[in-house]
């Protein structure tokens, strides 16, 4: 039998409290945590604020916490790392682009981690992108795809379950099931050979 995932939780910086990251730290086996933080500028050192108590927090309970799209916040706060989410008015070579600028930024030790592409190929290219972990969502969709793209998919099952399963059995860059929302979704993700299941 195959090991279970791991929890990766995901959570709202501005509105979490110090107490309830701490209740959940002590209750479940969480083995990473992000911050996900609001973009107007006009709030940040708000967050940065924020983010530097939940990250001294996690290191007391020996869990890595990462920030979402924020490289410059990571040094300040203490952070291990930064999720990058991508944009949709970026091509995915955008995306491998700002994946290394962030690598040179924060350096060789750093956990850096992308939400993947729809297809294969992006999710391969992402991969060699010098990643620490590809996070596949339930809303990846097949429009736009080609026929090549598809061929050997099983049409039933979800397409972001396909792509996550065939990346956690062929390669060795860990997968994270992102965007769960009901047990059925996690029992089918931690199916998959996925190394960590995101819970928000």
């Amino acid at each position: 039998m195959s090991e279970l995932p791991e929890l990766y939780l995901t959570l709202d910086a501005t509105s979490v409290s110090v107490a309830h990251l701490s209740g959940l730290l002590q209750r479940h086996p969480i083995a990473c945590v992000r911050a996900t933080e609001p973009s107007p500028e006009t709030q940040r050192q708000q967050y940065e604020v924020n983010d530097r108590e939940l990250v001294e927090l996690a290191h007391a309970a020996g869990v890595p916490l990462e920030v979402t799209d924020a490289p410059d916040l990571v040094r300040p706060t203490g952070a291990d790392g930064d999720h990058v989410t991508g944009s949709a008015l970026e091509t995915v070579d955008d995306t491998i682009g700002r994946l290394a600028h962030i690598r040179g930024q924060l350096g060789a030790d750093a956990i850096i981690g992308v939400s993947a592409w729809p297809t294969r190929h992006d999710a391969m290219q992402l991969g060699e992108a010098n990643v620490s972990y590809l996070m596949f969502e339930p809303g990846l969709s097949r429009d736009g795809f080609s026929e090549d793209d598809l061929i050997g998919e099983v049409l039933e099952t979800p397409l972001w379950l396909e792509r996550l399963e065939c990346w956690a059995k062929v390669f060795e860059i860990p997968a994270v099931a992102g965007g769960i929302t009901t047990p059925d979704e996690a029992t089918a993700a931690a199916a998959t050979g996925a190394e960590f299941i995101e819970a928000r």
